[in-house]
C-alpha cells in the first residue's frame, strides 16, 4: 500500500505540474504582438465601412423627423435593456454630423494605429453606438466586429504596423543619432488578447455549428440550405442556380461540408498540424458562403477574426522578412 500511494503521490504531483506548465504557458508566455496589429488594420477597415455605410441616411434614420427616435428603439429594446449609445443625446442634423466625423476620424485613427491604447477604447465605444442605436439595422457581422475590438483593446495592437511604432523608431533614431529600430519585446498581454480572442472564436464556430443542427426546418440536416441561399435573389452576390440546379448531390455535400467545417474549426483548430488547413479552408468556405448569401461584411469578418489563430511568426515572416527568417519560426507556426 505504501508503494502505491507513492506512485499515486508522484502521479498527482507530475500531473498538476505540468498541468500547471502548460496552463502558464498558453495564458501568460509572452508573445509578439504582431497578429494584434494585423487583426487592427483588417478589423478597422472592416469598422470604417460600417460607419460609411450610414452616411448617406444620417439625418434620415437619426434626425428629429428619423426613422428611428430614442424613444422608439428603447421601447423596442425594452424597458429592462441597457444599450448606452452617444448617438442617444444628439438628433440635430449638424450635432449628428459632428458625432459621425468624429467617429470616422476616432476609427481611423485605430487602425492606423494613432494612440492605439486610447483610440481602440474609444473606437469600441463608437461601434457600440451605433449598435446599440440602430439594433434593428444590425446583421451578424455586428457581434463580431465589436468582440474583436473589445480583445484589441486589452493587448498591445498597436505595438506594430502603426504610427504609435513609426513614432517610436523616429524619436529612437533621434536620441540614437542614427536610424534605428527599437526592439519590440514580447507581451504577456498580448498573449492574454489573443487567447481570449481565440476561445471566444472557436465557441462562436461551435454555436454556428450546433444552431445549424438544430434549425427546426431540418433544411441542414436534409442538405438544402445551400439551395435556399443561393435562390433567394434579393440577397445573394452571384446567382449559381443555374449551375447548381441540376447536381443536388453537390449541393447535399456543399451544405453538410458547411456543419462539419463550422463544428470541426472549432475543436481541431486548437492542434497546431491543424491549423495552417483549416485557416485556408476558412478562406474558401466563407468567400462561397458570401457570395451566394449575400452577407459578405459577415463573413469577411469571421475571417479576420479566424486569423487570430495565425502565429506572429507568421505573421512576421510575411512582412519582415529580411529580419525574421523562415527558419527562425516555431514548430507551433500557425
Amino acid at each position: 500500500m505504501t508503494r502505491i500511494s507513492q506512485q499515486a503521490g508522484r502521479y498527482f504531483e507530475t500531473l498538476t505540474t505540468r498541468f500547471g506548465d502548460g496552463w502558464n504557458r498558453f495564458w501568460f508566455a509572452p508573445r509578439d504582438p504582431a497578429t494584434l496589429g494585423m487583426l487592427r488594420i483588417l478589423t478597422g477597415c472592416v469598422a470604417l465601412y460600417f460607419l460609411a455605410t450610414f452616411s448617406p441616411d444620417l439625418v434620415r434614420f437619426f434626425g428629429p423627423q428619423g426613422l428611428l427616435p430614442v424613444e422608439t428603439v428603447r421601447n423596442l429594446a425594452g424597458p429592462d435593456s441597457f444599450r448606452p449609445s452617444v448617438l442617444q443625446y444628439v438628433s440635430a442634423p449638424s450635432e449628428l454630423w459632428a458625432v459621425h466625423v468624429a467617429g470616422l476620424v476616432i476609427v481611423g485613427l485605430f487602425t492606423a494605429g494613432v494612440f492605439t491604447r486610447v483610440t481602440s477604447v474609444l473606437a469600441l465605444v463608437v461601434i457600440l453606438s451605433y449598435i446599440h442605436r440602430a439594433t434593428m439595422l444590425t446583421g451578424p457581422c455586428e457581434p463580431i466586429l465589436a468582440m474583436t475590438i473589445f480583445y484589441l483593446c486589452l493587448g498591445p495592437a498597436g505595438a506594430r504596423y502603426s504610427v504609435d511604432a513609426w513614432r517610436r523608431r523616429r524619436r529612437a533614431a533621434q536620441h540614437g543619432g542614427v536610424e534605428e529600430t527599437l526592439e519590440i519585446a514580447p507581451s504577456t498581454s498580448a498573449t492574454i488578447a489573443t487567447r481570449l480572442l481565440q476561445l471566444h472564436v472557436s465557441l462562436v464556430y461551435v454555436m454556428m455549428g450546433i444552431a445549424k443542427l438544430a434549425d427546426p426546418t431540418d433544411v441542414w440536416w436534409l442538405g438544402e440550405a445551400m439551395w435556399w441561399l443561393a435562390a433567394r435573389p434579393d440577397s445573394r452576390l452571384v446567382d449559381v442556380t443555374w449551375l447548381l440546379a441540376d447536381h443536388p448531390y453537390v449541393l447535399n455535400g456543399w451544405t453538410h461540408a458547411q456543419v462539419i467545417f463550422e463544428l470541426a474549426f472549432g475543436l481541431l483548430i486548437w492542434n497546431r498540424l491543424a491549423r495552417p488547413l483549416l485557416v485556408v479552408v476558412a478562406a474558401g468556405m466563407w468567400l462561397l458562403l458570401a457570395l451566394v448569401s449575400g452577407l459578405p461584411l459577415f463573413c469577411l469578418m469571421m475571417f479576420i477574426a479566424s486569423l487570430a489563430f495565425v502565429s506572429p511568426a507568421v505573421v512576421l515572416t510575411l512582412t519582415e522578412a529580411p529580419a525574421v527568417r523562415p527558419g527562425e519560426v516555431p514548430a507551433e507556426a500557425i
